[in-house]
């Protein structure tokens, strides 16, 4: 049984007068978007408990960047923004970009932290603007 299923026997049983079936379906697809972002992110925050172990508890800072792809990918899915291109690769940049920065900073030219997260930004907008896979969450990491 999918979520679509599961959702439509919620809308079934409790929304049954003829008036009320725009609220019906439009219940439908909130629940859809509560249930796939409660399960992605709770499989994340599994994933780091049980999987990771202490050890690598400070990756909690990531869940703000997955919140809001989350909202992206399941509330705006047919935004640009949202589209599988820029979801991955923007993500992917972004990343790659973070790093190199705290790498270089880091290591051969030492600036503060506040510093070097303003260029990272900065740097990861520019090459996602480049490639054109703009993904507003792919800036937090």
């Amino acid at each position: 049984m999918n979520c679509a299923e599961i959702c439509d026997g919620i809308v079934d049983k409790t929304l049954v007068a003829g008036d009320l079936s725009g609220y019906a379906s439009k219940f439908k697809g909130v629940s859809e978007t509560g249930i796939g972002s409660f399960l992605g992110i709770l499989t994340m925050a599994a994933m780091d408990k049980f999987w990771f172990g202490e050890e690598f508890n400070n990756v909690k800072f990531l869940y703000g960047s997955y919140g809001a792809q989350a909202v992206l990918l399941h509330s705006a899915f047919k935004a640009p923004l949202a589209q599988p291109w820029n979801a991955f690769y923007g993500q992917t940049i972004s990343a790659f970009v973070g790093v190199t920065v705290y790498n270089f900073f880091t290591e051969i030219i030492v600036l503060d932290d506040y510093i070097q997260m303003a260029i990272a930004v900065s740097f990861a907008i520019m090459v996602m603007e480049f490639f054109e896979c703009v993904h507003p969450p792919g800036t937090v990491l």
